[in-house]
């Protein structure tokens, strides 16, 4: 008799250290799973804020108003690294330091983050400069710091004489010296036709 209790007490014991480990790592995958979804949901619940409606954000340099962005709507997005969103399209005007507009671009989608120097144009991006020269893009990044534009992606300048596609583009943030990285051709056009 002695002999099958301890063959049953080592089974129980064994069985009884399995138990343990099998609900020390349920508890400890269980825990991981409930955490990652509270941070999530905690994550969710403060990322996105209607920051206003029919905004005017005024950028000045050296203490001079040199951009004004215009926008229907924006949206404050507090992700890691937060931004401003313009899902409704946006206006941004170029300004000389004489106050005068140099240039303005417009486009379907903008983003802003805190903090960068550069803010991202997308869907629809048209610039015009003051001598009614006009850019068209799809993606386009202003470096306010820099005052420069540029996308790798297609370009489309119509000038007063001439029409020039391409790919690659910068230039000043009043868009008036430009480069095109890869020119695919040009149109001579006269005005009026």
């Amino acid at each position: 008799m002695t002999h099958s209790y301890k063959h049953k007490f080592k089974a129980f014991h064994f069985l009884m250290k399995r138990f343990v480990v099998f609900i020390l790592l349920l508890s400890t995958f269980s825990c991981t799973n409930k955490m990652e979804e509270i941070e999530e949901i905690e994550a969710k619940k403060f990322i996105k804020e209607e920051f206003g409606s029919n905004v005017e954000i005024l950028i000045t340099k050296k203490g001079k108003a040199n951009t004004k962005i215009i926008a229907p709507k924006v949206i404050r997005n507090y992700a890691s690294k937060p931004f401003n969103e313009f899902p409704e399209g946006m206006i941004l005007k170029v300004f000389n330091e004489a106050g005068e507009q140099e240039s303005t671009l417009t486009a379907n989608y903008g983003k802003l983050g805190d903090g960068s120097s550069e803010m991202i144009a997308k869907d629809s991006v048209v610039v015009i400069n003051k001598k009614g020269e006009t850019l068209n893009t799809e993606h386009l990044i202003w470096d306010k710091k820099k005052s420069l534009i540029r996308t790798e992606g297609f370009v489309k300048i119509h000038t007063e004489d001439e029409i020039i596609y391409g790919d690659g583009f910068e230039s000043n943030d009043d868009f008036t010296e430009y480069t095109i990285t890869n020119i695919h051709g040009m149109v001579n056009v006269k005005e009026g036709e």
